[in-house]
């Protein structure tokens, strides 16, 4: 419901331009207030940037600054002087804004321990995320046991690592790396508008293979459970 808000803000955008391109836009001075037209777009869209520092990371609002910037460009390139060309500009460029603010707060701005986020801006972020968070989890209880599995020549049972007797050997704040999220991402509708991405995670446990603990280290994984 959020994205298509989102897409919906975005097409009001476009239909508005347009109607005030289609009843005043001329090709009559555009050269002229190209250069200042121009000037004043990459200043809104330099500011924007500041303010909104997160939008190449995985709540990119890229989507949101390009179209609004380029309705922005060409009412002010194409549509002469008048009060109605005045107040279509201020509305687009609000909405360079509050459109890129809606994405970035639909998106979110880092992966948490139990991800909320419905939507992604960037699906390949997203997913390197979620890798490489599981690719250090899985380091580290690697490295707390490998002390444990010199000694061990025990054979162990297969199983999901955090309900096995390993735990005991594993300090309490380490059992959260038993655990980590594999992402799956989906289009909707207004994707290719908005560049937004549904984004569902699944949670993963750790599982130990079977055998020597030295042996069975080198093939722990991560699993859906």
């Amino acid at each position: 419901m959020a994205g298509n808000l989102n897409a919906l803000g975005l097409l009001l955008v476009i239909l508005l331009s347009g109607a005030v391109l289609m009843r005043h836009g001329t090709l009559m001075g555009a050269r002229q207030r190209t250069p200042r037209a121009l000037g004043i777009a990459f200043s809104v869209n330099m500011i924007a940037s500041l303010l909104l520092a997160t939008w190449l990371n995985e709540a990119n609002a890229s989507h949101q600054v390009l179209i609004t910037l380029l309705c922005l460009t060409l009412l002010l390139v194409f549509a002469p002087p008048s009060e109605l060309r005045t107040t279509a500009a201020v509305v687009v460029g609000l909405a360079h804004f509050f459109l890129s603010l809606h994405a970035i707060s639909l998106a979110g701005t880092a992966y948490t321990a139990r991800p909320r986020w419905v939507y992604t801006g960037n699906p390949k972020w997203a997913r390197e995320t979620s890798q490489g968070t599981a690719r250090d989890d899985l380091r580290e209880v690697r490295s707390w046991l490998a002390a444990v599995a010199e000694d061990d020549n025990r054979e162990y049972r297969a199983g999901w690592l955090a309900d096995s007797e390993f735990r005991r050997w594993l300090p309490p704040s380490y059992l959260d790396y038993t655990k980590a999220w594999s992402v799956e991402i989906h289009s909707f509708w207004h994707t290719p508008l908005t560049g937004l991405y549904g984004r569902r995670y699944h949670e993963l446990s750790l599982w130990y293979p079977g055998g020597r603990l030295k042996e069975g280290l080198k093939q722990l994984e991560f699993k859906p459970r």
